[in-house]
């Protein structure tokens, strides 16, 4: 029936409920809004770096050396495109198209950043240990500070 309808209303297509398009300008502010801060890119680098680098300083595992050698790389191209695009999509006039160029390049960089930093923290975990363990070293260093354990109740680890 929606699509008599649409016919004889003269609309060339029926768009389901949802998949409506948004308008050219609210899409490249949009766009723009993903270039508007950096610092959050900035700390997550400085973040997976030094941890990285704590973590395969202290094991010899080649695997984990790799997946943190991808992530830098990947965060270092999420960085440039960061910057690198930021003065292009912040220009007035910019069109659809490139818009959503750039959009797609941001994208990219960031889904490889999360695949980098995912295939280290899961072999960290596999190398490293458990949570177990962290949650041990929690324990360990609330009671070292005279802190009660409530709340934060966990039954003791051996070793």
């Amino acid at each position: 029936m929606k699509l008599l309808r649409a016919l004889i209303r003269g609309r060339r297509r029926v768009i389901r409920p949802g998949r409506e398009r948004l308008p050219e300008g609210t899409y490249i502010e949009l766009v723009q809004s993903l270039f508007g801060y950096t610092f959050p890119a900035m700390i997550m680098t400085l973040c997976f770096a030094g941890t990285g680098a704590y973590l395969t300083a202290r094991t010899d595992d080649a695997l984990m050396l790799l997946f943190y050698g991808l992530g830098l790389i990947a965060s270092a191209i999420r960085l440039f495109v960061l910057f690198g695009m930021r003065r292009r999509v912040m220009a007035p006039g910019i069109g659809i198209h490139v818009a959503r160029a750039i959009e797609r390049s941001f994208g990219f960089a960031y889904v490889g950043f999360a695949a980098a930093f995912g295939a280290f923290a899961g072999r960290a975990y596999v190398v490293i240990g458990s949570v177990a363990k962290i949650v041990k070293l929690e324990h360990a260093w609330r009671r070292l500070n005279g802190w009660s354990d409530d709340g934060f109740q966990v039954a003791p680890f051996p070793g």
